[in-house]
This record gives structure tokens, C-alpha cells and sequence, in this order.
């Protein structure tokens, strides 16, 4: 109160002003599927599947055949993402080159095997198969639904939808299991934009 006026609604109007978001605020934002240390993209990545980070066991010599057949299937695939529907020959090509390495892989490294890996192996064979089953996952969704999607995350990003602001992004990474990663150098600040933008929430919701 301050003059006779109740300033609260006007404060709370302000704070959530403050919390909208753009394509500027979000630029450079890098996020983590679940499950994956490592397996950072940027948010604002266009839908279509991303296979610029690979485990370390799956970039070994014997995989460079289904792991390249996969590459190729993946930039066919993704001439469609935006499209109502994907040509089957591109889909069907894409699921038997992830079969393809994924038959490799287990050719490789056999349930039988984990026994004798070490720590850190073993560690990789998880990341591994975390991997391959996300891209099971995903094509069986794009399968079921027509769509190219992002692999990772189980609802692709869409700023319209999960963007507008901070309280709208912060719903759509909890319902996905998503994080933020470290941002790549020279991105500190949108990081620092954005994290104001969380604060305010935080502030508007207590905690």
C-alpha cells in the first residue's frame, strides 16, 4: 500500500511482464536430454533429429559403416521436418540403419560382456544404450505420428508454445526431463538474462 493504493496486482503484473521471453532470450541456451551428461543441443535447434554428439563406444573404427548409414538416413529424414508427413522409403531406411548399428553394437559388446568392463566402460555402455534406445524411441514416434522430431525429448520445443515465458519454459523442461548445460563460451549472458527471467518466477511463485 503506498498512498492510499494497493500496489500488489500492479507489482505482480510487472514481475510477470518481466518474465516473457523471445527468440533473443533464448539464444544460445544449450539443454540436456535426460539420462545425458553430454548430449547438450541448443534449444532453438530446428526440429529435425541431431546426431552431432555420439558415445564414445559407438565412434570406435568398427562402427564407422552403420554409424555413417545412419548419418545419411538422418539428413534424408530431416528434409522433411516441418512437413505433414515423412516418405516412408526415408523412414524405413532410417529405422533399419539404426537396427543396423544397433546390431553392431550388441554384436560388440553382448549382455555377457558387462561383466568384465571396467568402471568407466561401464559407464559407457550405459550412456550407449541410453542412446540407442532414445533413437529407437524417437523414430517409433515419428513412425506413429508422421512428424520428424528432435531426438531427446519426448515433446520437441516449440517457442510459440514453450517459449512465450519463463513460467511456460520451466513447465515444458520439468514434464520433459530436460536441463540446462553449460553454455558454450561466449553464450554467458543469455544464461544470465534468462536466470533473472527464472528468478522473477521464483519470486512471483515463493518457494
Amino acid at each position: 500500500m503506498a498512498y492510499g493504493i494497493d500496489l500488489g496486482h500492479s507489482i505482480e503484473q510487472q514481475v510477470r511482464s518481466r518474465m516473457t521471453l523471445t527468440s533473443a532470450d533464448l539464444k544460445g541456451i544449450q539443454i540436456k536430454s535426460p539420462g545425458s551428461a553430454k548430449l547438450t543441443k541448443p534449444l532453438l535447434q530446428q526440429s529435425g533429429m541431431s546426431l552431432s554428439w555420439w558415445p564414445d563406444h559407438l565412434r570406435s573404427p568398427e562402427f564407422d559403416v552403420p554409424r555413417e548409414r545412419l548419418k545419411n538416413a538422418v539428413i534424408k529424414i530431416n528434409q522433411f521436418a516441418g512437413d505433414d508427413t515423412i516418405e516412408f522409403e526415408a523412414l524405413k531406411e532410417l529405422r533399419l540403419a539404426s537396427a543396423a548399428l544397433s546390431q553392431a553394437y550388441m554384436s560388440q559388446y553382448p549382455p555377457s560382456r558387462k561383466k568384465t568392463l571396467s568402471t568407466a566402460e561401464t559407464m559407457q555402455y550405459i550412456r550407449t544404450e541410453d542412446f540407442l534406445a532414445r533413437l529407437f524411441q524417437t523414430i517409433q514416434r515419428m513412425r506413429d505420428t508422421g512428424k520428424v522430431e528432435r531426438m531427446g525429448t519426448s515433446q520437441p520445443f516449440d517457442i510459440d508454445r514453450h517459449g512465450a515465458d519463463a513460467a511456460k519454459l520451466a513447465t515444458w523442461m520439468l514434464q520433459n526431463g530436460v536441463s540446462f548445460g553449460k553454455p558454450v563460451p561466449g553464450n554467458e549472458a543469455a544464461y544470465s538474462r534468462l536466470f533473472t527471467k527464472f528468478a522473477d518466477l521464483y519470486g512471483l511463485v515463493g518457494g
